[in-house]
């Protein structure tokens, strides 16, 4: 078969299996490919959107570390408290630098940790 004087390429049919055309080429392919065979263009629909939920300021997945890091601090200033504060059965370390270091660390690790981590619950919904 001659069409325009150029050979038609043949295309290969199994049984009845509808066929739609190419957008860009024209080319006939099966109902169900979702790439043309001749030019591999898509058959998806090009001006449409993906609904891809709502987004948030922070990811989950950094809220999730700061949570973590924040629980971190949590658990250091409590041993900076047990272990400097004489909460034990072990002798305290009375430096005067290492109890100002104290003085200022524990409330720093111990609430600074507590808002972190309610800043990381709050931002993982966000």
């Amino acid at each position: 078969m001659h069409r325009g004087g150029a050979q038609a390429e043949s295309i290969p049919v199994v049984g009845d299996a509808p066929l739609k055309n190419c957008p860009y080429c024209n080319y006939s392919n099966y109902d169900n490919a979702t790439v043309c065979r001749k030019c591999e263009g898509s058959f998806a629909a090009a001006g449409g959107t993906v609904y891809q939920g709502p987004t948030s300021r922070i990811a989950p997945e950094r809220a999730k570390a700061i949570r973590s890091q924040a629980l971190s601090m949590i658990v250091l200033g409590l041993l900076v408290k047990v272990y400097w504060g004489g909460y034990g059965p072990w002798p305290t370390i009375d430096s005067p630098i290492l109890v100002t270091i104290r003085t200022y660390a524990e409330p720093l690790l111990l609430y600074g940790g507590a808002a972190l981590y309610i800043f990381g619950l709050i931002g993982g919904y966000l």
